[in-house]
């Protein structure tokens, strides 16, 4: 791995000599200048950060060879995920769950499986002011609305599976302190509002758009400028 092809300056862990690594555990204990890297590596995890947190190819255009149809399809990943802080763990209950949507622009979900898509250019779509302006933004408009409907299903089953787990930590704790002095009413009452804090940072937990597929389904020629 070296620094030359890398279109980020602060790619993580990476020496200013590059480095030689391997994923095969064997091979590396043979040879001391291949580094082992592994799930839990810096440099991979911090790759992997990178790579999530980056907008590169996050935004992207396909053409779905159709002479039979004329369609604009908009295809959104939603992340929902919640801002609880570290300490109350809400993702071991909630972690951060992608919503795919698709619509036409019609505004109305389109339930299907793309095919692989061609290359294209959107520029031609996008200069028609009808579409730009006032289509594609509706389009938007609905994916946001849709991706939010299908949170509140995620979020109140999150609820659930939370709420039992810690109600019979919290009963098994009330049952303990019965029979051992030991429980203090103190770890009940941290236990009881953990879950509360739970729920609150569960409910309110948020969509935001993370990536987007504009596909013009039809004659491929009708698009070329």
């Amino acid at each position: 791995l070296h620094g030359r092809n890398i279109t980020t300056d602060s790619f993580p862990e990476l020496p200013d000599e590059g480095l030689v690594g391997t994923f095969e555990r064997n091979y590396a204990l043979g040879r001391e200048d291949v580094s082992l890297l592994t799930s839990d590596h810096p440099m991979v995890t911090g790759a992997v950060d990178l790579l999530l947190g980056s907008e590169q190819g996050n935004c992207t255009f396909g053409i779905w060879p159709d002479l039979n149809d004329k369609t604009i399809l908009l295809e959104a990943i939603f992340i929902l995920e919640t801002l609880a802080p570290a300490h109350l763990s809400a993702d071991r209950f909630l972690p951060p769950t992608p919503i795919r949507i698709l619509v036409n622009h019609k505004k109305e979900p389109a339930v299907l499986d793309l095919p692989p898509l061609n290359k294209g250019l959107p520029h031609k779509l996008l200069d028609n002011p009808k579409i730009g302006r006032k289509i594609i933004p509706s389009m938007f408009t609905s994916a946001e609305e849709f991706a939010e409907q299908q949170s509140q299903s995620l979020i109140r089953d999150a609820n659930e599976v939370m709420t039992t787990q810690l109600e019979r930590e919290i009963d098994r704790l009330r049952n303990l302190r019965k029979i051992n002095d030991h429980v203090r009413p103190e770890e009940i009452e941290i236990a009881e509002d953990q879950m509360e804090n739970l729920k609150k940072a569960i409910n309110k937990a948020r969509i935001r758009l993370d990536a987007v597929r504009l596909i013009w389904k039809g004659d491929p020629e009708a698009i070329k400028g």
